[in-house]
């Protein structure tokens, strides 16, 4: 990247385009000229205003010089504009913008008195900013972007410009310096967008617009690609074309300037202010750095300026790394360098990184500088003030203090406006109780934390204990009481032992006692509620029973609908070692909690934390923040002791150390509502200790003010603490000022050495008589190292990778949901509704099958995703033989050690070839058998369950005959059996599964190849067993073609196939060769090529060949002939020929050698048809009769009832057609249901659609989409007697013929284009019976011939609504 100094000779004309490419998705980024570069080579005016000296006042208050904001103005000698002032033409706002940084520094200097030296650094040459790709395409062409000022839009006549949006901000303030610049520089990201959207002037040398861009340049370019609605006002391309098109040759040699309005940024550059005669330290340099950490090396270059001192700035070169500066200085100019030519050279970076905020967080303790210290690591964060703080936080590299009142929340609002606070954090419970969040979110302060109703959960143990109640959420028996002789008696009279008391205010974390007995409970109450020991807080008691277990802190982000858990914690509250002393706020924490398993976390998050959030949500007080579940883990299960609405204090300082994510960032996408698409990250295999000092006599009285020595040791150690109750001493030092006075916190690979760590820096710490505990984690760590009896895993059942397991697949099984069934995994035994999958008559059908030794080729391979393809074809394509359609698949997966990601794959294999099936995985077994399989080994089983009425069963032997015709389906290789054999001539050949195939794909190896899939068929074949043309179905599975075929035939008949016939697959002539396998072998063992074998009439031959090459290689390989006494079930002639000359591309099957021809002339592609019917099907039963004949076009696949159990489905049964019940009281609305009937039709492939006596109204998309293919029949010659009841109509008329007629369905009832009708005439002694019984004879005859002329192709409808005639169909 070009650097060229500020004095340096530059082109009018230059910009830098940084990626030439415009590429969609390309960043680009060009260089902007500053302010001032503009006003020194550019422009001849430039306007000035009264804000210039506002920005001065504020830069000397800042530096502790008052002056008054007249002196300043007449200082700067800026031209004050008011509303009523003329204004050169192309500024919009009603006062001019933007004071000079030399103006500014030299009012700064002359109103202090000379007390104050200004210097400004400029960003420019080496200023990047990142444009939108319409603006790189305009730069590209020539605009040159010398410079913009940022204008303002909805300004009411006579009303002020506001001064934020002109004067410069102070963004730094050290002792004795100040860093100013632009607003753009600071402001949010929301206000820089509203700027960037505003108005701003570019300015554009004429001269360059004219040379550049000549007439028919694609200026579109430029407002198409900008969608803000403000742009389109704008009317760049008339104002460009406006100045291409002027004729304008005065004064050719001052080239003209002109402007257009486009939305633009600028930032001109950093001012500093010092005062005379005072050093710059590196702090100054540091408030520069929190601005500019964008970029990866920043060099800054200072001169020395005679007489002036700026000493340690002489040559400083700035190195930010990981997001933290640093200051390096190098060895001084000579001083005889005396210029202000120094400038930034900004390393240039392909992404902007967002513009840096600042954050208040709210509180004093350890909680608090955990949180600050946390989010000063975010490269988003620019400084973090705490209020009021603490020693800690005073001023820590981002982290300041801050003594803005934070109970004045009006007072507070304006300190976070004035401060261009990003966003408020809140730690203590007592303002959010208060309504902070509430107070300054409706001030426009982004605030993170509850509302205060939301709050309550902690501020209110009653209110508390009443929501878990009402929201099923399992806590501690209880009750609550104002009365304390009520609450006595009824610690007294329970029948647990109610032996806590708690104050059901805010108690500092102090408010909960634990009794030993009934007398010391009662006790407390009378403290609590008479001796007001926790003030108001103690008004009202909640007395509880005492719950034994494991105590532990389970706390989550909450968006309002999506919880995050946090690990597990645990706090300390007892004083002392060993868990004795007294109640405390927390003595230290450990995190996380191994007591607390992935499965109990798992379930803490559902029953608990999300339960709380949507129980929150139904009640109208959405919780958005940190949820702090206190939870005991009980025999029954975890029970919540107490909530919070806040981080803990200890627990958040053992969290943070552990959050991975950038914590600005969680907090910011919690406020959003994004954290399920952005959940937090945590260290992964590291434990957190932290250990609370505490003062002597904590919790009672303790002495404050004493010195703490030792901070800087712990830090060398690596260790964090945490400040709490310190201060600040007068003349440096920290001293105590606080009960918990600091933590020491550890993170280290294990929780043993992390607690031995925390105390290694707790004894480096020193302060006289400090308390602190030294067994943090001791319940943890005698979990871990108790000696406990065995457990199932401990044999090798890992029940938790079962469950996660199931978690994985119940989702993929949902998936295969049909009508019948949802799929829905998790009970004993799963159910199947064969009524709602519209049988009539039904006979169920079962098969079972595994994949045999094709699974060692899948485990050496380590490829599992296809093996369930291999189980549900095997399975699915045996019940297919039975003709029944399947309905759901089981699968049995047994290992000796379940490794999910494996058992994840096989299974989410079978759930997809579900789905190829079209059947329902409805449940499955994993077993887990420690030593019956070896490492890396599993077996599978499947099994299917299908159905078929009762007259569609095959095969149907009786009809099987000789001289019928054999058709045989392509198989996908050797499929699922033999593989055994297989693996057997592999190894005689001496090649490995890694080898290259011989056969196969390019670059396939072996194990690949032989790993190919076995076809599922029953999407192919279910159509055409519906259709009756099928006699039988023989699946080639393990047997091969000698022993599958004849178990479909009588016992008279023989199999003559001709292996000429079909394409041969090469694996097979592989196998054949290496293996020098026989013919025999090859046919008894192996499926040859061909998957299925149906057997159908001559006459259907033809059409049900075409039908299955549609979709798939399929050929007539044979016939079936009567058998010899003593002869073979099965002869394959030529099967050597063919394994010899491999796979044959064009098998001829015109002629077999027997001579039975299979040419078929008249046979054509039928049309799908579905029919609808809503009870008897009334022309059902005359369209099924018409599709079975030969010479129909068309062919009908699926009857739709919107009725269960209706005459109608038990036709189409009857028929062997598959029926559907879409049952219309079972959906809220007629486009859910039109949505579900346009499913099934797309599932069937249906082209054409009939009514036959269909009830129900269809919705306009759905008649829209079906447009042209849908039928219906009315019994009237339309257009007359139109709607209900037409017969009576006519009679009424006195209409002398009636009849019936089909036509295509339009929107309006009964007014689609006519296809036929056929004419009745009416007789004198007619009644509406009659009629209608005659009708009815016409719309059997007239119904079928319509639906051939459209089926055949002779009829279509126009695309203007009208009948289209095709003779030559």
């Amino acid at each position: 990247m070009e650097v060229v100094p500020p004095n340096s000779e530059r082109e009018a004309t230059a910009c830098s385009i940084a990626g030439a490419e415009e590429d969609k998705g390309e960043v680009h980024t060009a260089m902007l000229w500053s302010i001032q570069e503009a006003v020194e080579r550019q422009t001849l005016q430039i306007g000035v205003s009264a804000c210039g000296a506002t920005a001065v006042v504020d830069v000397l208050q800042a530096l502790g010089i008052t002056v008054a904001p007249e002196t300043a103005d007449h200082r700067v000698r800026t031209r004050l504009r008011r509303n009523d002032s003329p204004l050169p033409d192309y500024l919009h706002s009603r006062s001019e913008a933007g004071a000079t940084h030399h103006q500014l520094i030299d009012g700064a200097e002359r109103a202090s008195g000379g007390q104050v030296l200004g210097k400004f650094f400029g960003f420019h040459p080496a200023r990047q900013v990142k444009l939108v790709p319409w603006l790189a395409h305009w730069i590209r062409r020539g605009a040159v972007p010398v410079a913009t000022m940022n204008m303002q839009r909805g300004v009411a006549e006579g009303e002020e410009i506001p001064d934020a949006w002109h004067h410069q901000l102070i963004f730094g303030v050290g002792p004795n310096a100040v860093f100013m610049t632009n607003p753009l520089d600071v402001v949010g990201e929301e206000e820089v967008h509203v700027r960037l959207c505003s108005e701003s002037v570019l300015l554009i040398r004429r001269e360059d617009v004219l040379k550049r861009l000549m007439p028919g340049s694609p200026l579109s370019l430029i407002s198409d690609q900008q969608t803000d609605p403000r742009w389109k006002t704008l009317d760049v391309e008339g104002q460009v074309r406006q100045m291409m098109n002027e004729e304008d040759h005065s004064d050719e040699d001052h080239p003209k300037m002109t402007h257009i309005m486009i939305p633009a940024a600028y930032s001109s550059g950093v001012t500093l202010f010092a005062l005379r005669n005072s050093s710059v330290d590196d702090s100054g340099i540091n408030f520069m750095l929190r601005w500019c950490k964008r970029c990866v090396l920043l060099t800054l270059l200072k001169a020395i300026h005679t007489g002036e001192s700026f000493g340690p700035l002489a040559h400083a070169t700035i190195v930010v790394a990981n997001g933290r500066p640093s200051l390096h200085n190098t060895a001084s100019s000579p001083a005889a360098d005396r210029s202000w030519t120094s400038y930034f050279n900004l390393s240039p970076i392909k992404q902007t990184a967002p513009m840096a905020e600042r954050v208040l967080v709210i509180g004093s303790g350890g909680r608090e500088h955990a949180l600050a210290w946390k989010l000063a690591q975010s490269p988003h964060v620019q400084q973090v003030l705490v209020a009021p703080g603490n020693a800690g936080t005073a001023s820590c590299g981002k982290i300041s203090n801050s003594a803005v009142s934070v109970s004045n929340h009006t007072i507070l609002a304006q300190y976070c406006k004035d401060h261009n606070v990003a966003l408020v954090v809140v730690g203590p419970e007592v303002p959010l109780a208060a309504g902070i969040v509430d107070d300054l979110t409706a001030a426009g302060v982004p605030c993170f934390g509850p509302s205060a109703k939301a709050a309550q959960l902690e501020a209110s143990k009653s209110f508390s204990k009443s929501f878990m109640d009402r929201h099923g959420i399992s806590t501690a028996r209880w009750s609550s009481f104002t009365d304390p002789q009520e609450a006595c008696s009824y610690i007294q009279g329970a029948d647990f032992p109610a032996l806590v008391v708690k104050a059901s205010g805010l108690a500092a974390g102090k408010g909960v006692i634990v009794a030993k007995d009934k007398d010391e409970a009662c006790q407390a109450v009378l403290d609590i509620m008479k001796d007001k020991a926790f003030g108001a807080a103690g008004d009202t008691v909640v007395v509880e029973e005492l719950l034994e277990g494991e105590e532990v802190s389970c706390l989550c982000f909450s968006d309002g609908s999506t919880v995050a858990p946090m690990p597990p914690a645990q706090d300390h509250k007892r004083l002392l070692d060993g868990d004795q002393g007294p109640n405390t706020g927390g003595m230290g924490a450990y995190c996380p909690t191994p007591q607390v398993s992935e499965e109990m976390l798992q379930q803490i998050k559902t029953t608990v934390l999300q339960k709380t959030v949507d129980g929150m949500k139904e009640d109208g007080i959405p919780y958005v923040g940190v949820l702090y579940a206190g939870l005991m883990l009980t025999k029954q299960g975890p029970k919540v002791l107490e909530f919070n609405c806040r981080f803990g204090d200890p627990e958040c300082q053992v969290l943070l150390p552990l959050l991975k994510s950038d914590l600005y960032e969680v907090l910011k996408n919690t406020l959003q509502g994004t954290l399920t698409s952005e959940p937090p990250m945590w260290l992964d295999s590291s434990a957190a200790v932290t250990v609370v000092m505490a003062s002597e006599g904590y919790p009672g009285a303790y002495k404050k003010g004493v010195e703490i020595t030792g901070l800087s040791q712990v830090t060398e150690m690596g260790l964090q603490v945490f400040h709490a109750g310190t201060a600040l001493k007068e003349g440096g030092g920290v001293v105590t000022s606080g009960g918990r006075v600091l933590t020491v916190t550890a993170v280290q690979p294990t929780l043993e050495s992390a607690l031995h760590s925390a105390n290694q820096g707790v004894a480096a710490v020193g302060f006289p008589n400090a308390v602190y505990r030294r067994d943090i984690g001791h319940r943890a760590i005698a979990y871990l190292t108790r000696t406990r009896g065995l457990t199932y895993k401990d044999s090798g059942v890992d029940i938790a990778a079962g469950n996660k397991l199931v978690d994985i697949i119940k989702p993929l099984a949902k998936a295969t949901s049909r009508t019948g069934c949802n799929a829905e995994l998790g009970g004993f035994a799963g159910l199947f509704d064969l009524k709602a999958a519209g049988f009539v008559d039904p006979i169920l059908v079962a098969g079972t099958d595994g994949v045999g030794t094709k699974l060692k080729i899948a485990q050496a391979c380590n490829i599992h995703n296809t093996l369930g393809q291999d189980l549900v074809a095997m399975c699915v394509n045996d019940v297919l033989a039975q003709g029944a359609e399947p309905l759901f698949f089981l699968d049995y997966f047994s290992c000796g050690h379940l490794d999910v990601g494996v058992a994840s794959s096989v299974i989410g294999g079978i759930a997809e070839a579900c789905q190829m099936a079209g059947c329902a995985l409805l449940g499955g077994e994993t077993a887990e058998m420690p030593g019956v399989y070896g490492p890396g080994e599993y077996d599978l089983a499947g099994f299917c369950v299908g159905a078929a009425e009762r007259g569609s069963l095959l095969p149907r032997l009786g009809d099987v005959q000789e001289g019928d015709l054999l058709i045989g389906v392509a198989s996908s290789g050797v499929h699922s059996n033999g593989f055994s054999l297989v693996r057997k001539v592999l190894e005689r050949a001496g090649l490995q599964y890694s080898s290259p195939a011989p056969f196969g794909q390019p670059g396939q190896t072996m194990g690949s190849a032989l790993l190919t899939p076995t076809k599922i068929y029953s999407r192919l074949l279910q159509p055409i067993l519906r259709s009756g043309a099928v006699k039988a179905y023989a699946h080639i599975t393990g047997g091969g073609l000698l022993e599958n075929i004849p178990r479909v035939l009588p016992k008279e008949l023989a199999v003559d196939l001709d292996a000429t016939r079909w394409r041969i697959p090469p694996v097979f002539s592989w196998l054949h060769k290496e293996g020098s396998l026989s013919e025999e072998e090859m046919a008894r063992t192996f499926n040859c090529g061909l998957g299925a074998v149906l057997v159908v009439g001559k006459q259907e031959a033809q059409r049900v060949l075409r039908q299955l090459q549609a979709e798939e290689e399929a050929w007539i390989v044979g016939s079936l002939t009567h058998k010899m006494p003593g002869g073979q079930a099965v002869v394959v002639r030529n099967l050597e020929h063919s394994l010899r000359a491999g796979p044959n591309p064009c098998p001829d099957t015109s002629v077999l050698q027997n001579g039975a021809s299979h040419t078929d002339s008249s046979s054509r592609k039928r049309t799908k048809v579905a029919v609808l019917v809503s009870g008897t099907g009334t022309n059902l039963q005359a369209l099924i009769e018409q599709t079975k004949k030969p010479s129909s076009s068309a062919e009908i696949v699926v009857v739709i009832s919107n009725r269960p159990g209706v005459l109608g489905l038990k036709r189409a049964s009857m028929a062997g057609i598959q029926t559907r019940v879409v049952d219309h009281k079972l959906y809220g609305s007629r486009a859910e249901f039109d949505s579900t009937i346009d499913h099934v039709l797309v599932e069937f492939g249906v082209e054409v659609v009939c009514l036959a006596g269909f009830m129900r109204i269809l919705t306009g998309p759905f008649v829209r989409k079906w447009n042209g293919k849908l039928l219906n029949i009315h019994p009237s010659l339309l257009p007359s007697f139109k709607g209900v009841n037409a017969q009576k109509q006519a009679l009424l008329a006195g209409a002398r013929v009636s009849g019936c007629t089909v036509h295509f369905v339009a929107e309006e009832v009964d007014a689609g284009a006519i296809i036929a009708q056929e004419p009745i005439p009416v007789l004198m002694n007619d009644t509406e019976e009659s009629l209608s019984e005659r009708i009815l004879d016409a719309e059997h005859r007239a119904f079928p011939a319509a639906l051939e002329l459209v089926a055949s192709g002779v009829v279509r409808l126009g695309e203007d609504g009208r009948i289209m005639w095709n003779q030559s169909a």
